[in-house]
């Protein structure tokens, strides 16, 4: 327990870093003059760079709202990849993101943030978050989405579950949207199903949505 001195009234040790908020408060200025440009811009990177997944790698599922997030992350899971495989094999190729939160490194649970939203428990495993920032550029969203790809691809080939003939709907699904009748779509394989499904998205946003959720796709190099 820390006890503060008189020059704190009591209340805490040491004393306030003044330099540091000083600092703080310059850097909010500085930020509040430019950041809704910014937010714009990397809504746009990252609007284009979850297009170019969902038109070029079947069985995606958005996890989140499609427009009420933050306008630089995504978070998708990759059905039938187990989610650790897809991240080391993307890190190799200079791409950083994230399977869960720094919390819960090491666990191979589900992210419980998902499994809270009624994410599948499967999907789950095959989930990983990706945010760009003010220094990720046209050609760094191209470079990921064709390293994504091959990943996938490369990944879901050696998978016992996938099979790119047929419809990738997990089983569990596919019942219940037999039963339901109406309409949803799981990338590449429409189906007769209202959205009951679970609150994440089973269909891509509209393109001409601006769908802003939730670390960084940036390249380190080719």
């Amino acid at each position: 327990m820390l006890h503060g001195g008189h020059q704190e009234r009591g209340r805490r040790g040491g004393t306030e870093n003044v330099v540091g908020i000083v600092g703080m408060g310059k850097a909010f200025y500085l930020l509040t003059k430019n950041m809704a440009a910014e937010a714009a811009e990397v809504r746009r990177l990252r609007d284009a760079f979850e297009q170019a997944l969902f038109a070029r790698i079947p069985d995606i599922v958005l996890n989140g709202h499609p427009t009420l997030r933050l306008p630089n992350t995504v978070n998708l899971s990759f059905r039938f990849v187990e989610g650790e495989a897809l991240l080391l094999n993307l890190d190799m190729l200079g791409i950083a993101c994230s399977s869960g939160s720094a919390c819960t490194s090491g666990s191979l649970e589900g992210s419980p943030i998902l499994l809270a939203m009624g994410a599948d428990p499967t999907d789950s495993q095959g989930a990983l978050r990706f945010s760009l920032g003010l220094g990720n550029t046209d050609d760094d969203v191209a470079y990921a989405v064709d390293a994504i790809e091959t990943v996938v691809n490369k990944l879901r080939a050696m998978s016992p579950l996938y099979n790119p003939g047929r419809r990738n709907v997990p089983q569990k699904y596919d019942n219940g949207l037999r039963r339901l009748g109406g309409r949803g779509s799981v990338r590449g394989s429409p189906c007769d199903a209202p959205a009951r499904l679970r609150f994440t998205s089973l269909r891509p946003p509209p393109a001409a949505a601006t769908y802003s959720f939730m670390r960084i796709v940036s390249r380190f190099g080719r």
